[in-house]
């Protein structure tokens, strides 16, 4: 398993851009700087009318399939 810890500041607007566009994902760089690609669809729970925002835990299995993908406080 592996933990990956990143923040995104995404406004509306700009979420609005991802989903229409034919973009299939959102690129994260994690705070050790490694660089992860996430699955549009997997950030959908996390808009909010201005946007996404805040701290993010991601787990994925060995084969890097999402295990979780939680907003931290």
């Amino acid at each position: 398993m592996q933990r990956y810890l990143f923040q995104i500041q995404m406004s509306y607007a700009e979420c609005q851009d991802m989903y229409q566009q034919q973009i299939r994902y959102v690129v994260v760089h994690t705070h050790l700087g490694k660089t992860v690609r996430l699955p549009k669809e997997n950030l959908r729970p996390f808009l909010l009318p201005d946007g996404i925002y805040g701290q993010f835990e991601l787990i994925t299995d060995a084969n890097n399939k999402i295990k979780s993908l939680k907003k931290l406080n």
